[in-house]
């Protein structure tokens, strides 16, 4: 086996399992007396085996049949406490709502405890955190005077009431923004298919980056960052609607697209597709705010801060590889190896997850 074909079969060995995993969000919407909790179908699946014919499709049917299965899971791994004392809790599968990402069940939550004080209460909630870290349930509670919105991660999973201040919300959602983009491998391997054919040049010059080239990877990166902006914007204030699914094959593809591209060279083609794609990468971003944000007047400032979490994670994790890539670039074999290796391992990988999302 040739170098090149070495390299290329390492970076998908070592991508491949991690990058292939798509959002997990669930949604909680906490009324004065009511509590729902809407979660995906397929997070339903990853919990308790419901397809019960194997044909790859959940039904009404098969949910409904599994209810009591899957209601005492959710009262196992949510807790409601009132004063310290934990409340008896109940779910019942209600219907179906539609995200983004897809179908969502609908669990009304009931309990006594929902009536009382809503200062004393806190919710503990634990589904799927320990099968999946990168699972999040975005929550809004909805209490004349005492709006609060947030996320719950692992770490960081009790509901308090109160109500949300704007550094909390903020904070909340910036922290988000950074673990959305660190674990987002295909928005930095999209990022990396577009930057290194500047570092393939450079190499030609005995691994020194001119300031040319550091212009254009400025703006190829810049070009990126203003069209994901601006679509994530879009679709959180629901001006563009485009399920997930599609979108993110897209991503998945655009990858493959940008190394093929590379390979003729870098020019300012890579500018202008950084932003043609950056489009579709915003509409990924968006997926996990759009549906918790339709109606809450903190959406602005939950935007904001996720986004610009986004810009910094992005920042420092160039600002992290860069200088290592372009000592990588003095190597002799930079050019006639590592670089082809890793534009045909980006492809490869490409494919790989493209197939798995629109399976």
């Amino acid at each position: 086996m040739s170098r090149i074909a070495w390299v290329a079969v390492l970076l998908w060995v070592m991508i491949t399992p991690a990058a292939a995993h798509t959002a997990s969000n669930s949604f909680l919407y906490w009324g004065e007396d009511t509590l729902r909790l809407d979660i995906s179908v397929w997070d339903l699946q990853r919990l308790s085996d419901l397809d019960q014919n194997a044909d790859s499709q959940l039904t009404w049917r098969e949910l409904k049949q599994s209810e009591a299965t899957l209601a005492r899971l959710i009262q196992q791994d949510l807790v409601l406490r009132h004063g310290g004392t934990a409340c008896s809790l109940s779910a019942v599968l209600v219907g179906l709502s539609s995200y983004s990402e897809g179908h969502y069940a609908v669990w009304q939550l009931q309990s006594p405890c929902l009536a009382q004080d809503s200062a004393t209460r806190e919710l503990h909630y634990g589904l799927l955190f320990e099968i999946d870290p990168l699972h999040r349930a975005l929550y809004r509670i909805e209490i004349p005077d005492a709006e609060r919105l947030g996320v719950l991660a692992p770490g960081a999973e009790v509901i308090r009431g109160g109500i949300s201040s704007a550094g909390d919300i903020f904070a909340m959602f910036f922290n988000e923004g950074v673990v959305h983009l660190i674990t987002g491998f295909d928005h930095l391997l999209f990022l990396a298919a577009l930057v290194l054919p500047y570092l393939r040049r450079s190499a030609q010059r005995d691994g020194w980056i001119e300031k040319s080239d550091c212009r254009e990877i400025f703006w190829v990166v810049t070009a990126f960052t203003l069209a994901h902006s601006f679509s994530l914007v879009l679709a959180t204030f629901s001006v563009v609607r485009i399920p997930a699914a599609p979108v993110e094959v897209a991503i998945a593809f655009s990858i493959g697209f940008a190394a093929l591209l590379g390979m003729r060279g870098a020019g300012k083609s890579q500018r202008y597709l950084a932003g043609a794609f950056g489009l579709l990468h915003g509409l990924g971003f968006a997926s996990m705010l759009a549906g918790l944000l339709a109606s809450t007047d903190a959406k602005a400032l939950a935007l904001v801060g996720f986004n610009l979490g986004i810009e910094l994670a992005q920042l420092l994790v160039l600002l992290a590889v860069l200088p290592v890539l372009l000592v990588l670039g003095r190597w002799r074999g930079f050019r006639q190896v590592f670089y082809p290796g890793s534009a045909v391992g980006l492809m490869v990988v490409s494919v790989v997850w493209g197939v798995q999302r629109l399976g």
